[in-house]
């Protein structure tokens, strides 16, 4: 995706494989969400595991409310229900993240999950090599 992305001249961002456990997110890439006017986003069952990507999650639904920032969900092989809800992997990682992080950035986490899955996106499966446009 990333590279078709580019390929299209469409300028991305991906998640720094070099980042380490702990580390904060670079400013540079809180700049470039505040810069742009949309996102799309990949859930995948590890996602909620991220606090990098709960952070940037974060600050893309805070643009979204802000100023009409536009967000395109991808939902790879998890359902969107869980990020909803909570529950599954999603309730696993917070259960890691409350030993870790104060309650207001959890709570931020979770309303940005909420918020996210509520929006209409596509859902996609590896397995079977198909997917769906998905309505919440």
């Amino acid at each position: 995706l990333y590279h078709a992305l580019k390929r299209s001249g469409i300028i991305t961002f991906k998640d720094d494989p070099k980042l380490e456990a702990g580390e904060e997110i670079a400013p540079d890439l809180f700049k470039a969400i505040q810069q742009s006017w949309c996102s799309v986003i990949v859930f995948s069952e590890s996602y909620a595991s991220s606090g990098w990507c709960l952070d940037e999650l974060s600050e893309i639904v805070k643009q979204k409310n802000d100023k009409g920032y536009k967000v395109f969900p991808v939902f790879y092989d998890v359902d969107p229900s869980d990020l909803r809800k909570q529950k599954g992997k999603v309730e696993e990682a917070f259960a890691e993240h409350k030993k870790r992080y104060d309650e207001d950035k959890l709570q931020r986490w979770r309303n940005a999950l909420t918020q996210v899955a509520n929006i209409k996106g596509w859902h996609l499966n590896h397995r079977l090599r198909w997917w769906t446009p998905f309505s919440p």
